[in-house]
């Protein structure tokens, strides 16, 4: 249950619309904050030196009247051109440019800033009555309207900054490796109950109990798995679980998402409690999925990569967050996929993805993109030779050597001139040097 409530709120917080509605319901409190000042106190020292704002109802009402007109004209201008070019330049980088948009907070704070104004001086205007040619409206309030005009000016200029900033590829790459890594830092190491060494079923339940096809409820994506609800469930019925697949995979309505082996009558009860751990959505998510954010960089890579770009610079770029986010993991301990209770017997058997998919996800595309780009081929080369100083398990290596196998002979096939396929075969070289004849797993 925290893990599904989690990532609903992470989605939440993470849609445009969110701090924008919290500025906006707060710009309201602020309005009525400011009329109860006006009725409770004088501001004529205010007045008298400038500070506050005094003048006829009339005059008031059309102050306020022109900061709410130019609020929507400067958000809705600026905010169609910018998503005009959001849209021209993910052609280039992808759609996670558009991703990162709308859940940068400072996009936010900026849309949150001018859509506040806007509701703060309708709120004051709904307040300015005819009430006698003398009448002076609230000097508070139509002075904190005209700080906040202000305010939004000063946000205007740091938007056209930042988002001149965002649409750079360091910025994206960047934003996707820094995501990339606060997720790695999150999730490994991961343990559902305790993992033993030897990966043996053994519980009350066993392989000659009912076998339960838990299906899913729906088409989607799936985006997490409560690792909570799913042990528990397998601790209160005596069962094994068995997961068919992982956050990021994608799964058809009545399609088999796990097995689990129980007494029979439990099987409506337990297929119920597993089937409420799984979260589905019409998206993925970073929450749990890995593979989405390092795809992120690929897709990019790959664009870059294009006949249409063409641009290896910024492939080379790519290549290198690509790098980072595979170092970072190579050094973490992944979770054993044998899950065992507080008795030392088997409840969850996981599915997840590990260094070497993660790997060949990431380097093949590349490797079919930059077939005949030697620049590319070599980065990539390098890229594998730094991942060895980071390995330790044996079947990481070999992950590793298979990578540069390929790819020393993608790009000797490729190779057009003596120059460069000498350049290949000393980059591959240098990798095979660097892996060690014998490792631990």
């Amino acid at each position: 249950m925290r893990t599904r409530i989690v990532e609903i709120w992470t989605t939440i917080t993470g849609g445009l619309w969110f701090l924008p509605t919290v500025m906006v319901l707060g710009s309201i409190f602020l309005a009525i904050g400011t009329l109860w000042l006006d009725n409770r106190f004088s501001v004529e020292w205010g007045t008298g030196l400038g500070l506050m704002y005094s003048s006829s109802i009339d005059g008031g009402r059309s102050l306020l009247s022109t900061i709410a007109g130019s609020m929507m004209t400067v958000t809705g201008v600026v905010f169609s051109v910018t998503i005009v070019t959001l849209s021209l330049t993910s052609n280039q980088y992808g759609p996670r440019l558009l991703r990162n948009f709308l859940k940068d907070r400072g996009n936010q704070f900026v849309l949150g800033t001018f859509l506040s104004t806007f509701t703060y001086c309708l709120v004051i205007l709904r307040t300015l009555q005819d009430s006698g040619a003398d009448a002076t409206g609230p000097e508070i309030s139509i002075t904190v309207g005209a700080l906040l005009a202000l305010a939004s000016l000063g946000v205007l200029i740091y938007f056209i900054h930042h988002i001149s900033q965002a649409i750079q590829a360091s910025s994206i790459f960047s934003g996707v490796g820094y995501e990339l890594a606060t997720t790695v830092d999150r999730l490994f190491p991961e343990r559902i109950g305790h993992p033993r060494e030897q990966s043996i079923r053994t519980s009350t339940a066993t392989i000659s109990d009912t076998e339960m096809r838990i299906l899913a409820p729906a088409a989607g994506y799936v985006r997490a798995i409560d690792p909570e609800s799913v042990m528990d469930a397998a601790v209160k019925f005596d069962a094994i679980i068995e997961f068919e697949v992982y956050p990021g995979s994608y799964v058809y309505e009545n399609g088999l998402v796990a097995r689990a082996w129980a007494a029979k009558h439990v099987e409506a009860s337990l297929t119920e409690s597993v089937r409420e751990a799984f979260v589905l959505g019409k998206s993925r998510t970073p929450f749990q999925d890995i593979d989405f954010l390092v795809s992120q960089l690929v897709q990019s890579a790959m664009l870059a990569l294009s006949s249409g770009v063409n641009n290896s610079i910024v492939a080379v770029e790519a290549i290198d967050w690509i790098g980072a986010s595979f170092a970072r993991i190579a050094e973490r301990d992944l979770p054993d996929s044998n899950r065992f209770d507080d008795q030392g017997n088997l409840r969850v058997i996981t599915s997840h993805a590990t260094f070497e998919s993660l790997l060949v996800g990431a380097f093949n595309p590349l490797r079919e993109s930059s077939a005949s780009n030697t620049l590319v081929t070599l980065h990539l080369l390098a890229t594998l030779d730094k991942l060895t100083s980071h390995c330790h398990r044996k079947a990481d290596f070999e992950a590793l050597l298979l990578q540069a196998s390929l790819l020393h002979d993608s790009g000797k096939a490729n190779a057009a001139n003596e120059y460069d396929l000498n350049r290949i075969a000393e980059a591959f070289a240098h990798v095979v040097k660097q892996i060690p004849e014998t490792t631990s797993d």
